[in-house]
């Protein structure tokens, strides 16, 4: 996936992270 989309999978991977860690109860 980061492959095929280079900087972009990377920018997608940092937001999906971010979300989890901003918002962990929610993820449950």
């Amino acid at each position: 996936m980061a492959r095929e989309l280079g900087p972009q999978g990377i920018h997608v991977a940092h937001i999906v992270i971010d979300g989890g860690i901003h918002s962990p109860n929610q993820a449950e």
